[in-house]
């Protein structure tokens, strides 16, 4: 009764007039912006973000913008781009990838709106934590005034955020368990541990940490993701094509594929890509109200940095070995980011042990 009540909410929220919400303020924004964010400007963009990594920053401000883009990063790069991408060709076909796209380009205008709320209403808390910060209620409080919602808001955000880590924390344990037998109480035990180190420093330590973090955890998985798509480079013009075939007709079902229409292709790959970059749930007014630089616009920048990398690159790495390795569809009953974890065994295995079709799946090997 829980599962069918949770799952009706979530088909409301993200059914039809959410997609039209996000995606038509994406759309919206970007004509407003001149398309700055999407397709022009870009050699701007990357100065401002990739081209400053190891820039500290000028102007006021907590940490550096690159720091500040990290945590933010830390958010999306993981559960959205790993499990989403999974869960979307899963649902929606491979052209659920394809929508995926679509909402990160016009999503890119979103997240740089919210950055630049985010530097516009920062608060900052000299007499405590010497730091800056904002967040969706600070904008609904100081922008809009609405004082009640913004306390509405935050109490929501307080008793209902934590549930939202068990998202990301289901990905992790059903990965390891997945990958390398790890059971979930001791994934559990260690995360909680590594989060809490992390945390108990402040947003200095949790933007140090991640700054360190995220690049090299996004450079090795899209390391390992181009090792498979090189295995299979002949079929990779292929796999392209599907994606863009079936983001317009449907997909007959096929293995353990149940097939998918066009409205789920559309459905769920703009519901996951959305989720996968957070462009309009207002997470990058939080991560980017510390950072230090002398105009909000300039921080923008990150609104397309943040989704080129998380769905442009990232999804599309994830997409195409799932679609190349052919696991949406030879592994029934898997999803999330334990099929991409089966994506990349079954690559090894094949490597390992060609002739073989077995696979290691939920901690035992099956006939694949």
């Amino acid at each position: 009764m829980i599962l069918e009540f949770l799952t009706g909410v979530s088909d409301f929220m993200w059914g039809t007039w959410m997609t039209v919400l996000l995606v038509g303020m994406g759309v919206t924004l970007s004509v407003l912006f001149g398309f700055r964010y999407n397709f022009r400007n870009i050699r701007f963009h990357f100065r401002n973000t990739f081209g400053k990594m190891f820039h500290a920053g000028t102007g006021a401000g907590t940490v550096s913008g690159f720091a500040a883009a990290c945590t933010a990063m830390a958010n999306t790069i993981g559960v959205g781009n790993i499990g989403g991408v999974a869960s979307a060709i899963v649902a929606g076909g491979p052209g659920a990838v394809f929508w995926m796209w679509v909402s990160g380009l016009f999503g890119m205008s979103t997240k740089a709106c919210e950055i630049i709320l985010g530097q516009r209403f920062r608060v900052r808390y000299s007499k405590s934590m010497d730091e800056y910060m904002c967040d969706r209620s600070f904008v609904m409080k100081n922008a809009l005034g609405w004082k009640t919602g913004a306390l509405i808001l935050s109490a929501a955000c307080f008793l209902l955020g934590p549930w939202t880590c068990c998202v990301q924390t289901e990905s992790v344990t059903s990965s390891l368990l997945e990958g390398f037998g790890i059971r979930p109480a001791v994934s559990v035990a260690v995360l909680g541990v590594t989060c809490f180190l992390t945390i108990f420093g402040g947003l200095k330590r949790i933007a140090s940490v991640m700054e360190k973090v995220i690049p090299v955890m996004a450079l090795l998985y899209i390391l390992g993701g181009l090792g498979i798509l090189l295995t299979h480079i002949t079929a990779l013009p292929g796999a392209v094509a599907l994606i863009f075939k079936s983001a317009f007709t449907p997909m007959a079902a096929v293995g353990g594929f149940a097939g998918a229409t066009v409205r789920d292709a559309i459905r769920y790959g703009v519901a996951r890509g959305l989720y996968s970059n957070d462009a309009g749930t207002g997470y990058g007014i939080i991560a980017h109200a510390s950072a230090k630089t002398d105009h909000p616009v300039r921080q923008s920048s990150w609104g397309w940095g943040e989704v080129f990398l998380d769905t442009i690159v990232i999804c599309s790495v994830t997409a195409l070995s799932l679609i190349l390795t052919n696991v949406y569809v030879d592994y029934p009953g898997v999803d999330s980011a334990q099929l991409t974890t089966v994506a990349f065994r079954s690559r090894i295995h094949k490597e390992v042990d060609k002739g073989s079709d077995k696979c290691y799946t939920q901690g035992n090997y099956i006939q694949g």
